[in-house]
């Protein structure tokens, strides 16, 4: 909160403007100038726009994948899981910020999955996938 008081200061000075400061209510100062009005504003709403986009959509993230998996020719079967099936590190959806990172992370798995044994003659058409969500870690389990 100092270092944005400061350098909110030092743009008024310079700009040749008189402060008043009529106190600090949630994080945000109160000025009693236009221009500076418009700076606290537009920065208590991009700290807003930052809140809002850490809502992540699971669930439309898995789909995404699971369609990328069929896409690129494996099978996919909901019966899977960690427990009948081999599987590599999850995704952890806890260090994503919105769900097209974690959509990207999700199909790199994904490919990763099918494209794993290329060495060893297996196509990814030979494999078959299931996206397993546990707690929030996403599995890419397969066999």
């Amino acid at each position: 909160m100092k270092k944005q008081m400061a350098i909110l200061m030092s743009v008024l000075v310079m700009a040749g403007s008189t402060v008043s400061v009529n106190g600090v209510t949630n994080g945000s100062v109160v000025v009693k100038t236009s221009a500076t009005q418009s700076v606290v504003k537009s920065h208590t709403s991009r700290n807003s726009a930052r809140k809002k986009a850490k809502k992540l959509n699971v669930k439309s993230a898995i789909k995404t994948a699971r369609n990328y998996g069929t896409k690129l020719g494996m099978h996919y079967d909901k019966t899977l899981n960690t427990d009948n099936a081999s599987w590599f590190a999850p995704t952890n959806t806890k260090y994503y910020k919105n769900t097209t990172e974690l959509k990207k992370a999700l199909k790199g798995d994904v490919r990763y999955v099918a494209y794993f044994y290329k060495d060893s003659g297996i196509v990814p058409s030979d494999i078959t996938f299931n996206i397993v969500k546990e707690n929030n870690r996403i599995y890419v389990v397969y066999c």
